[in-house]
């Protein structure tokens, strides 16, 4: 099934789980709270959307927005757009989801995945491994989480 994150080609109540890694961040803001609407349209009752979106106060994240001045992506472009948890929890909220929960994905980079080792350089894979720690980290000290540079965001449909 092939379709648009603001107009999911899904019937009402009839989706458990949304998931998406690593791609809503280039889509418009106007775009992502159009796919949260979907998705509280498309989810069973206590159905899950579980996305991956960037924290604007990410410590990598706040270097990459100061080479570009701090604007907002253009839009239309495929350029990253950094999230609050403020920002999240609003978006999320607006579209009727509900039980937001907020978690690190990752360090110094958007999508840190242990099974990618294997095609990385020293430095990469050295990236990789401290940004899995500082994700273990936070599960023991949540104020870390402020900022990682990746969420991992679950809401569920009411």
């Amino acid at each position: 099934v092939c379709g648009d994150a603001e107009h999911l080609p899904l019937q009402p109540a009839s989706v458990d789980m949304l998931f998406s890694y690593s791609v809503l961040q280039h889509l418009d803001r106007g775009k992502v709270i159009g796919f949260f609407t979907e998705a509280a349209r498309v989810l069973k009752p206590g159905g899950i959307c579980l996305v991956q979106l960037p924290n604007t106060m990410g410590l990598y994240n706040v270097l990459r927005q100061a080479k570009r001045g701090f604007r907002d992506a253009r839009p239309g472009t495929f350029e990253m757009r950094y999230w609050s948890e403020t920002q999240i929890r609003e978006a999320i909220g607006s579209a009727g989801l509900q039980n937001v929960r907020i978690k690190a994905d990752g360090y110094f980079s958007q999508n840190p995945q242990l099974s990618d080792l294997d095609l990385f350089s020293f430095m990469g894979k050295l990236v990789v491994l401290v940004s899995c720690a500082g994700r273990e980290v936070s599960r023991v000290f949540p104020i870390l989480r402020r900022v990682a540079d990746s969420f991992w965001v679950e809401s569920q449909a009411p």
